[in-house]
Parts: C-alpha cells; sequence; structure tokens
C-alpha cells in the first residue's frame, strides 16, 4: 500500500478562499485557517468555559458498553473527565454500510488530528464522531451503490419511509440480510468475501435501528482507535441537553435574525446561499405521534408544521423540561448544540459542511460563543492495483481520470490509433445536405404550407439517417479496439464513477474486500498530512 498526494482543487470559489484565508470572508469566522495558533487560543478559549463532563461520560460510558470493542474507546471517555480535555468532532448520518466512503475519511481525520493535536497542545484530545441518529431523511442512507463490472447501480433498501428519527426506525434484521446477500453478489470473490459476509451479517443481528447498525460497524472499523461515537438522538444525551434547548427558545426571535444575518452576508460576497431557508424557521424539530416535525415561530407562537398545534414560549419550555428527548435539531442549531456540550477544539467539515458553517457565526455571538476552528476533512481515491498498471503503463495523468477526463482521453486516443476523418466527412456531408435542401423547401414553401413542413421533416430524416450511418461508422471502430477502450471506461468507472468523486460512491465494504479487514487501519499509519490535498491510495 502507497500513498501520494496530488492537487486537484478548484483554484477559485469558496473552498479555496477558506484555506488560503483570503480577507473577504474573514468575518464569516472567529479563527482563521491559516493562523498556525489557532488550535493554541482554541484552547485557552475553552479554559474559561464549563461543560457538563461528568453527566456526559457517564452516558458515553453506558453506549459503549453495547459495542464490541470499547476498551480503547473507554480510555478516551475517561479523559473527558480532565477539564482540560478538548475534543476533535465531525459527524455524518447513519448510512448503510456506513455509506459512502467519506464518511470513513471523516473518521480518519478525526481520530488523526486529535493524535496530532494531542502532541501539539500537551493537552488531552479525544475524537468524537457526532452520529446524526436525529436526522429523519431516510432516502439518504437506505441504499448503497455496487458495481457489476462494468456500470454502479442503485441497490436500496425497500423500506417504508415513517418520518421518525434514524435512532428511532426500526431496521427490518430480515429484510436487511436478504438485501446485504444482494449486495454481496456483486462484490468480486477474494480471500476476504466470506469472512466479511459473516462478520457484517453477525453485526446485523445485533442491530435494531440503523444507528445501531452504524455504530457498530464504525466500532469494528475504527476498533483500535478509541473513537467515541455520540448519537445525537439518544433520549438520555437529551436529558443533558435540556437547558441549551430552553436557551434557543427563549432567544428564538433573535436566533432567527441571527441566521438570516449570516446566510445574507455569506450570500453577498456571492457563495450562494447553502441553507437558504423560511424566516419563521425556528430552527428545531418536535416529535409528535413518532413523525419529527419543523418547529416554526412568528407573531409570539411556536407552530407544529403539518398540525394544528400551536404553542407559547412558556408551554414549550415546559415540553422541553418533562420530554426533551422529542425535540431535536436543525442544521443551523445541531452545531450550536455540539459547541455547548463538548469541548470542540475543531470541527471537522466536508466542502458543503464548510459553506453552511460560514454562516453561522452570528448564530454563536447570539449566545456568547465562538465557532469553532474549522478543518476540511481528507479526501482520497482508492487506485485498485490493476487500474494503477494500466494507467502508469501506458503513462496517462491521474489529475485527468480524477477530474472526469477519461472519456475525452478514450476519443483521443482512438483518433490517434484510427485515421478516419467519420466527423470531418460527415459534418461536410450534412452542410452539403442542407443547402442543397433549402432550394426544396423554398420550392415547397411556395406552392403550399402543408408541403412546405413537409420538405422540413424530410431534411431531419436525411439528417438523422447521416448521425445514424456516423453512429455506426464509430462503432465499428470502438468494437474493432474494444479491449483497448474497455480500459478506460474501468477506470473512469473506478476512479470517478458515475460522474462524481469516488468517495461519494463506493462504500468502505468494497474497499476491505479487496484489500483486507485492516485496510483501513494500514490506510491510516502511512505518512498522511493532515492537509486538504488529495491523496491516491494505491492498494
Amino acid at each position: 500500500m502507497e500513498v501520494k498526494e496530488m492537487d486537484i482543487a478548484a483554484k477559485s470559489g469558496f473552498l479555496f478562499d477558506y484555506l488560503e484565508g483570503h480577507p473577504s470572508i474573514g468575518d464569516c469566522f472567529d479563527y482563521s485557517q491559516t493562523d498556525n495558533e489557532r488550535f493554541k487560543k482554541r484552547v485557552r478559549d475553552l479554559k474559561a468555559r464549563s461543560f457538563p463532563r461528568d453527566a456526559l461520560v457517564e452516558h458515553l460510558y453506558q453506549t459503549h458498553n453495547e459495542l464490541p470493542y470499547n476498551d480503547a474507546v473507554k480510555q478516551n471517555i475517561e479523559k473527558l473527565l480532565d477539564p482540560q480535555t478538548v475534543a476533535v468532532v465531525g459527524g455524518q448520518q447513519a448510512g448503510l454500510l456506513t455509506g459512502p466512503l467519506y464518511t470513513v475519511y471523516k473518521a480518519m481525520t478525526i481520530i488523526l488530528l486529535a493524535k496530532e493535536q494531542e502532541r501539539e497542545l500537551d493537552v488531552p484530545v479525544v475524537p468524537i464522531f457526532w452520529v446524526a441518529g436525529e436526522d429523519h431523511d431516510l432516502e439518504e442512507v437506505r441504499f448503497v451503490y455496487t458495481y457489476n463490472g462494468s456500470a454502479w447501480k442503485k441497490a436500496g433498501l425497500d423500506i417504508v419511509d415513517n418520518k421518525q428519527s434514524l435512532s428511532n426506525t426500526d431496521l427490518p434484521v430480515d429484510k436487511v440480510s436478504k438485501w446485504l446477500d444482494d449486495v454481496f453478489k456483486t462484490l468480486p470473490e477474494t480471500d476476504y468475501t466470506e469472512g466479511l459476509i459473516a462478520q457484517i451479517k453477525g453485526y446485523l443481528k445485533n442491530s435494531h435501528s440503523f444507528v445501531d447498525f452504524f455504530s457498530i460497524l464504525m466500532n469494528w472499523l475504527f476498533k483500535d482507535e478509541g473513537l467515541i461515537l455520540l448519537d445525537s438522538d439518544h433520549p438520555a444525551l437529551r436529558k443533558v441537553e435540556t437547558d441549551y434547548f430552553m436557551a434557543m427558545v427563549d432567544q428564538v426571535e433573535e436566533l432567527q435574525k441571527a441566521q438570516a444575518e449570516g446566510e445574507k452576508r455569506f450570500s453577498g460576497k456571492g457563495y450562494g446561499d447553502p441553507i437558504s431557508t423560511d424566516k419563521e424557521n425556528a430552527h428545531l424539530f418536535y416529535t409528535v405521534k413518532n413523525e419529527r416535525k419543523r418547529l416554526d415561530y412568528k407573531d409570539g407562537s411556536f407552530y407544529v408544521r403539518g398540525t394544528d398545534i400551536q404553542l407559547s414560549k412558556s408551554e414549550l419550555v415546559d415540553l422541553i423540561t418533562k420530554h426533551p428527548e422529542h425535540f431535536s435539531n436543525n442544521v443551523v442549531t445541531r452545531p450550536l448544540m455540539q459547541e455547548m456540550l463538548l469541548p470542540v477544539l475543531t470541527f471537522v467539515a466536508g466542502p458543503g459542511e464548510l459553506r453552511y458553517w460560514a454562516t453561522l457565526k452570528p448564530v454563536f455571538t447570539l449566545f456568547n460563543l465562538k465557532m469553532p476552528p474549522l478543518t476540511p476533512r481528507m479526501q482520497m481515491t482508492i487506485v485498485p492495483r490493476h487500474v494503477q498498471r494500466w494507467v502508469e503503463e501506458c503513462g496517462y495523468s491521474y489529475e485527468s481520470l480524477l477530474t472526469g477526463k477519461a472519456m475525452d482521453m478514450k476519443s483521443k486516443w482512438l483518433d490517434a490509433i484510427e485515421s478516419y476523418p467519420i466527423e470531418e466527412v460527415v459534418t461536410k456531408a450534412e452542410q452539403s445536405i442542407r443547402d442543397a435542401h433549402k432550394d426544396i423547401q423554398l420550392l415547397a414553401n411556395e406552392m403550399d404550407d402543408t408541403l412546405h413542413k413537409l420538405s422540413q421533416k424530410n431534411e431531419v430524416m436525411i439528417l438523422d439517417q447521416l448521425d445514424f450511418i456516423k453512429r455506426k461508422l464509430e462503432l465499428h471502430l470502438e468494437q474493432k479496439h474494444s479491449k483497448a477502450l474497455s480500459k478506460f471506461d474501468e477506470a473512469d468507472s473506478w476512479l470517478y464513477p458515475l460522474k462524481r468523486p469516488q468517495e461519494r460512491v463506493i462504500h468502505p465494504i468494497l474497499l476491505l474486500n479487496l484489500a483486507g479487514y485492516d485496510a483501513i487501519g494500514r490506510i491510516m499509519k502511512q505518512k498522511l498530512s493532515l492537509n486538504p490535498t488529495h491523496k491516491l491510495v494505491f492498494l
């Protein structure tokens, strides 16, 4: 296994400006990405605050007792009792088989950064993965992509969306088991396949919800790293968060104004509207009859979307006091809740998260908090051995393949290997037909309107036939060189599947099937720089 770095990032746009510390976005953050002292400053700022460490540790002990690999995790949980301890935090929805590879890359970044900063800062630093169990978008998590040797296809679990949070969505074990069988059938048979199937199906038997299954798999993938998994929708955690929910309700008018201000400021810089919500959004959810419903606030009252429920502030506070487990955060208040609950040294974010966090500084300021430094997660592409061999034997550019240019490369190769001027000849013929047909259409137009329309259709039919023969000529050449051309298709399917970055399509079990159960651990043992430069991982 080998890792190489390659800079394929865009040289403009928000992410580029953020990484470069562009002055135009300085007012969106409390700490600059280019400030080498930002983590030291953050530690000093966190020392002036207090956190519910005892309650948090008690809760985390209980939830991790249920996970199979908890020795290293419990050591990190215990560290949280120390008032000096800070945390590297990041999170994601609880996708089946953990979802795409970027979820794993985010966890890797969290773990490696926590280790690095513990050495640099000389204070305890723990890795915390915020499992977005409160999320209720089942469509985002109920599928993976599978590869049949020529194309990627969506393999979705057939399950009814009941609008409940993922923590409360029952996992139909028998149905998931059959779904896993179908997914595993698409894996190439390796020395690891049989053992992987048995391992994952064993974890499925002990899972009751999407979050259970996700957490067990993440605990297994990072069993030696002490990654703390925090389910954001756990009822016991909600009790710890009660006062924070009440503070958000108490200042809801100011919260709405602060969010709108941050969004307007960000949009005014030309970066778009990453959140873009209604002004009446109260930025909280309330569970009614097991369905997660958005709370709105206007004219001094709260309204539960999709119902006729109307509540005053005092009534909502009373509900929070009695049943905090019925409340949850949205994209605006989730970062706020993390900041109130955890001593966040830095938040590890994907490119999309960075954009919406950049709108939230006024929200943090409202509650007398500083937004934590934001660290972009690592971005990687796995390069299977057979793809690497072909790319390097032919002397092709990984940069071109990683940016979706494989089909252009394929066309250029075919043009270079064959001298038939198909495009040139057909284009010339097409122009000749158009020129010749003008006289026919002029004559038809003079004679009758119906004949004129018929002549126009005739031209289209002739040109369609010309296009047909063009495709046949091209197909003949492609079939003649099908073996060589298939290499381009295969490289494109692996390195830029579905015209998207690989990390957004491939799930980690496919990686383990190719490279072994310890593949993720071996990648983490490479000399990985925690910078945004793209990593190529050669298996």
